[in-house]
C-alpha cells in the first residue's frame, strides 16, 4: 500500500510540529525565463532569448536550457501543460532554468541534511533526556529513488547517502571520539560496535 503525501497535506494533517524554511542562492541566474507561448495537445512550443523550441510529451526541458536537469513534459492537453514535477503551465507562464538544475537540487538537500545533524546533534547531548529530530524530504519521483537497479552516481539516492554519510562525520567526529575513549563503543554510519579494552 502507498500513501501519497504532500508537504502542504502533512502540514494541515498536523502531522508537522514546526517548519524551518531556508533558502538557497541559484548560481548562474541570469534573470532568463523560459516562457510556454503555444499548445496544440501534441506539442508545446516554447521561447527562450527568441528562440523557438518545441516538445512533445517525454521531452526533456533540457533541449531548452542546459541547466534544467531531469524535467520533462508529463502530460498537455490544447489549454495546460503538466511537468514530471507536477508543476501545471498554462500559455504565456514562465519558468526558471536555474530552479530545476542538480547543482540547487543538491545545495539544498547538503543544507537540509547539514541543519538535521546539527538540530541532532543539540538535541542528543543536551541534558534531561535526548530527542530524535526527523527531517522529511518531499520528493517527485519515489520511484526512481527507490530502485535498487539505480546505481548511477549522479541518482538522488547515491547522492543523498553520499552527503548524509559526509555530513554525518564532519558534524559528530568529535562526539564519536569522546564516546569511544569514555564509554568503549563507537558508532560508525549507523551500526554500532563495540569494542573491548
Amino acid at each position: 500500500m502507498l500513501y501519497r503525501l504532500s508537504a502542504i497535506d502533512a502540514f494541515n494533517d498536523d502531522l508537522v510540529k514546526g517548519i524551518r524554511a531556508f533558502t538557497e542562492q541559484i548560481d548562474g541566474d541570469n534573470g532568463e525565463r523560459i516562457k510556454l507561448i503555444d499548445l496544440d495537445g501534441k506539442e508545446a512550443t516554447f521561447i527562450l532569448d527568441k528562440q523557438e523550441f518545441k516538445l512533445s510529451k517525454g521531452e526533456n526541458l533540457n533541449r531548452i536550457h542546459q541547466a534544467i536537469s531531469d524535467l520533462f513534459v508529463s502530460e498537455m492537453n490544447k489549454s495546460v501543460l503538466v511537468l514530471s514535477n507536477g508543476i501545471e503551465l498554462k500559455k504565456g507562464d514562465t519558468i526558471n532554468p536555474y530552479s530545476y538544475s542538480d547543482t540547487v537540487r543538491d545545495k539544498m538537500m547538503r543544507q537540509a541534511i547539514r541543519e538535521h545533524f546539527i538540530l541532532e546533534k543539540q538535541l542528543l547531548t543536551r541534558n534531561g533526556g535526548r530527542i530524535k529530530p526527523l527531517t522529511l524530504f518531499f520528493i517527485d519521483d519515489i520511484a526512481g529513488y527507490r530502485d535498487e537497479k539505480n546505481q548511477l552516481s549522479g541518482s538522488l539516492k547515491t547522492v543523498f547517502e553520499q552527503m548524509v554519510k559526509a555530513e554525518f562525520w564532519i558534524l559528530f567526529l568529535d562526539l564519536f571520539f569522546i564516546t569511544f575513549k569514555c564509554h568503549g563503543c563507537g558508532i560508525f554510519v549507523g551500526v554500532i560496535f563495540a569494542h573491548s579494552e
